[in-house]
Formats: C-alpha cells, structure tokens, sequence
C-alpha cells in the first residue's frame, strides 16, 4: 500500500481575527482575592465581555449584574482551588483537554509574536486605499489560454482603432467571457482588483493569474461610486481602509511565517490507519447520516470522534504520522487535532470521505509542525499561554467538583410524596375545595372585615351581609365541594391555602376576595395508576432545588476556609459593555475555539458565606 506524503507551500487562508486586550489598557484593580489568588479587573473584563450573561444588556441594573458576575468567578475560583487539594482533574479527558489547549494556545502566541509586530501601514497605502475604496467597477472577466496568448490579444486591442472589431474577430480563438462581476477595495480577489483599478482609458487589463478564474484579461463595464464608501465620514473611511490593508498585510505575513517553518519538512502518514480511520467515519456517519447533516453537509462533530476514539482506542498510541525529524504523531493526537478542525463531508461516498479527511489530515500536521516551533522558542512558558491555560483549567477543575457535589445529592421517596402533597393539582390531579369566602370591591372594606374576623366576628353572618357573591351568600358565604379549575384565580389561592386560615384580602378578576378552606379533597386515582413520570418531574424539581442549596453551602464553606475578600469599590469603577453575546476565539494560522469558558452563575453561596463569618464575630 503507498505510503500518504505531505509537502507544504502555502496555507489559502487565514483565520485573522484575534481577540483579548491588551494590559497596559486595561485597569489591574483587584476585584477579589482567594487566599493568595486575585481577581483583577483584566480578569473579569476578558470573561465578562466575551460572553452571555443574565440581564447583561439591561443598563439600569448592570452594577448588580456585574456584582453577580464577580461572585460567580469567585465561586469558580474556590471550587477550582478546592478540586486542586482534593487531587480532582488528573484523569485521562481533563490531561488530554489541557495537553491540547496548551498546543493551541502556544500556535497562537507563535503567530502573535511573528505576524502581529511585523504589520506597518504606511500613510501612502491609506491614501492608495482611499481612492480605491471610493469606487466600486464593474468588468466582464475574459478567460485566455496562458499569459502569452493574453499578452498578443492586450497588444492587438491596443493597436486596433476599432476596438468592438477586435473583441469580434478574436473571440473564442484569444479569449472568451468568462463572468461579470462587481470589484472594490478589500475584493477577495487581489489580483482582480489591482488589474480592475489600473485598467487604462482603452478598458482593458493585461493578463493576470487570478485564484478563482486562472488567467484571465478585465475589461472594464461600469465605474461609480462606492455606496459604502458615500455613508461614512472620512474617518471611519480611513479606519475602514486600515483594516482591510491590515488583514492582507496579516495573511501575508503568516504565510511567509507558516512557509519559513514548513517548507523543509515533509511528513508520512500510515496508510493503513488512514484508511481505516477514514472507513469508520464514513460507516459511523453512514449509519444516521441525518444526525450529522447541517447545511447541506455532513459535519464531523466531537461527539462522533469520542465515538471513533472509544472503538479505536487499541491504536490510539500507534504512530501514525512520521517527520524528516521529530517525535511522530500518533493516531490519538491526530484525533485529537481534527477535533480542532471544522471538518465537513459534501457526501458521505467514500471518496469523499477520504479525500476531505486527507486535507483536514494535512491541516493537522501544518498545525502541529507551528506548534512545534512554539515549544522550540519555550513559548508555553510566556505570561499569555500560562494565563489562558490557568483560565480554562481553573474552569475545568471546578465543574468537576461541582459534579462531584452535586452527585450526592438524593431525593427520597418521602421527599418526593410531601412535594406532591403540597399542590396535588399542579401535577395534574382533580382538587375539590369547599370555601367559605367574602368577595367584596372596596379595599377599605376587605381591609376592615379581616379586622372583624380576626376580632372573633362571625364569618358567616359577614359574609351573608358583605359579601357580592350571591350564590354563596344564602349559606353564609359557602361553596360546595367545587373543582378548582372551575374557580379561576381564587382556585389558584385555594389550592395551596392552609384549611380553617382565613385568607386574604387577595386580588382576584372578581374583586377583592377573602376566604377560608373548609374542606379539601384530592381524587388523583388515574394519576396514581401512571405516577411514574409524576415522580420524575417531581424528583427533577427537587434535585435543582437541593443541589443549589448544597452548592450554595459547599462554596460558602470554602469562602470561610480559603478567606475572600471583595472589593465592590474597584468593580464599580471598571467599565464594561452591555452586549450580551456568545463570542469566538480564532487561533492564529487557523482554527478557533470559545473566546473564553462559560461562567456558571453562583451568587447564593455569598449569603452562607456572610452568615459564617457572622457566626465568628
């Protein structure tokens, strides 16, 4: 079997756009500090701003919200110290996470570090770009067979006095149209617009190699003005231009970066264990092809490739790429390095299959090759991967405590009958009440009967003499036993409502309503006969409950051990947004993750916490 080989030129494409901010912008105020652990305003704002909160974009209580977000990432910090003492996240998944994070992070600081302070914008590019950025030009692009044959037909046209005889007598023998397209500054096609915007008054270009046609000739169509360009005033036209003159000075510079690493290697993938992965994903995915089918493609997802790693796992530690020099890639960290990719199949024929996962393959040794000259330069040691790595990890740790607390957690049977108990109708049962109420409008009136009733006054004499519900009042205000479904709002209150207390005045579509349960009866004997899924739904209800409750003690508890201290004065003089977006992270050379891991909200814990260090006091 022929042996996979894998050479590198050139990487097509970029992901340019990188997140985070930068210190010396940010305020390094402590919000909180944990034992010998703070929390600064770079912190909180990098976790803050990259991610979805409760309320977030509701300016009148963003204080609160960002007190709330404060308290959560101190809870996190506590869990992730205490999963520390207790030995938690050294399993196989959390090293694995954190092996491939610190890869990750490291590529990223690589590209930073040898892309970003290269990139100069001189003052003439931005006026260059300016003039462009003012008109969009409209050509029809003509296709010619090599340069060669273009540059006789640009001569011939040039020459010829009547221009429409030329394009007549040479089409389909020096050219043919192609397509009609619209170019403007910043086009994807940077060979399309230099030749469109130095088209002279003849309307034609020279030959150019263009990335998406091959080598083709402009003729120019139409020139106007860029509508883009007409809305903004001229210092957002200006920064406009930058950024785009920045991303391709960007993807330049990481190509010569990219090509300066990998030029010289060349790599050999096991054909054996290529195939074989690609046959299992083709069968796995062949299975329940629409449970992987997003878009009109087919996308490998990281639930697909635990399954792969789970019934490959025998081959997980066999070499699977080999370098000129260099440790080999085994068929677990190629695994694991495709899980960074966004792999999609157009279909799932086998060809396909293997000829998408052979490209993506080829994206993981490129990555792997850039990675590798990050650790050569010792940059998993720099301040930006330590921190990133730290932030994740912390995260890590803590869900694992958390789930490890909340495991304990049990709801028994006589928990799950007394929750029932409380409002049988709720979960679907018929109650039957019998009341004896007053209905009245005035609350000057309601406020003064329940004065009378608790005086001792007869509640049925009151009622008969007060109360505008007449078809109870002949019985001093008494129902019969009455579904309360039937009951409306005052159901509502009666279902819950303690018999022989007087209830109220409640507010009710009526009027004002004062009442009391005399009788209630439960006929749930159809429910009972199917009380199964009652109990899970009651049992679920109480898990949320009690896990909180458990949390919320557990944290508190290491509040007092590990000693907070918070700093509300510093949280309200930092700044932030109120955008509440779910937002990425693209990792230089390529690939993204989460901009940031999510916080989970825990505020409740501080109220144990308060209460303990009360005790103490």
């Amino acid at each position: 079997m022929k042996a996979l080989f894998f050479s590198f030129v050139l990487l097509a494409q970029f992901a340019l756009s990188q997140f985070g901010y930068q210190t010396n912008q940010l305020p390094l105020d402590t919000l909180a500090s944990i034992s010998t652990q703070v929390i600064t305003a770079k912190d909180f704002l990098e976790r803050f701003e990259l991610m979805p909160w409760p309320q977030k974009d509701v300016k009148s209580r963003i204080e609160y919200t960002k007190l709330e977000f404060l308290y959560s990432l101190v809870a996190e910090k506590l869990m992730a110290m205490e999963a520390s003492a207790q030995q938690i996240g050294f399993d196989s998944a959390t090293q694995s996470m954190q092996y491939n994070l610190e890869r990750l992070f490291v590529r990223d600081e690589f590209y930073k570090r040898e892309v970003l302070p290269k990139i100069e914008i001189s003052n003439a590019e931005i006026q260059k770009g300016l003039s462009r950025y003012a008109y969009e030009i409209e050509v029809e692009i003509l296709g010619v067979l090599s340069k060669a044959e273009g540059d006789l037909f640009f001569k011939k046209y040039k020459q010829a006095k009547n221009k429409r005889t030329i394009l007549k007598l040479f089409y389909d023998s020096l050219y043919i149209p192609v397509d009609t397209v619209q170019l403007s500054f910043g086009s994807a096609d940077l060979a399309l617009e230099e030749a469109a915007f130095t088209i002279d008054k003849d309307s034609l270009s020279k030959p150019v190699e263009s990335s998406i046609y091959g080598t083709v000739m402009l003729r120019l169509l139409k020139k106007y003005t860029n509508p883009e360009y007409a809305k903004f005033n001229r210092q957002d036209q200006a920064h406009k231009v930058r950024n785009i003159i920045k991303g391709r000075k960007e993807d330049s510079l990481a190509t010569k970066a990219f090509v300066s690493v990998t030029a010289s290697q060349r790599a050999e993938a096991k054909p054996d264990l290529f195939f074989m992965l690609a046959d299992t994903i083709h069968a796995l995915m062949s299975l329940d092809s629409n449970a992987y089918r997003t878009k009109n493609v087919y996308m490998l997802s990281g639930g697909l490739l635990d399954d792969i790693q789970k019934r490959l796992v025998a081959y997980l530690q066999n070499e699977f790429v080999t370098f000129a020099s260099g440790a080999p890639m085994t068929f677990g960290e190629v695994l694991l390095g495709l899980s960074n990719n966004y792999v999609v199949f157009p279909n799932l024929q086998k060809e396909y299959v293997q000829w998408v996962l052979n490209n993506n393959m080829k994206t993981v040794i490129q990555n792997e090759l850039l990675t590798r000259e990050g650790l050569r330069k010792n940059l998993q040691q720099s301040e930006n991967v330590r921190h990133d790595l730290s932030t994740w990890m912390d995260n890590r740790r803590s869900a694992l405590l958390l789930r490890k607390v909340i495991d304990t957690v049990k709801v028994s049977e006589t928990e799950i009958e007394e929750e029932y108990q409380k409002d049988p109708a709720f979960f679907g049962a018929t109650m039957l009440v019998r009341l004896r109420e007053i209905l009245v409008d005035s609350i000057s009136l309601a406020k003064g009967l329940k004065e009378k009733l608790k005086r001792g006054e007869d509640f049925a004499t009151l009622a008969r003499k007060y109360s505008k519900r007449k078809e109870w009042t002949k019985d001093g205000g008494e129902s019969v036993l009455t579904d309360i479904k039937n009951l409306g709002e005052l159901g509502m209150f009666a279902a819950t409502a303690k018999i022989g207390e007087v209830e109220g005045p409640w507010k009710i579509k009526e009027g004002l309503t004062i009442f009391t349960v005399l009788e209630r009866k439960v006929i749930d004997d159809s429910l009972r006969m199917n009380f199964a899924e009652t109990k899970r739904t009651i049992e679920q209800k109480l898990l949320g409950v009690k896990r909180q409750k458990t949390l919320d003690q557990y944290i508190g508890t290491l509040a007092k051990k590990y000693g907070v201290t918070l700093n509300e004065a510093n949280l309200r003089k930092t700044s932030t947004s109120t955008s509440s977006m779910f937002t990425w992270r693209h990792i230089g050379f390529g690939g993204r993750i989460v901009a940031v891991p999510q916080v989970l909200r825990q505020t409740e814990w501080v109220y144990e916490w308060l209460r303990r260090e009360n005790l103490n006091q």
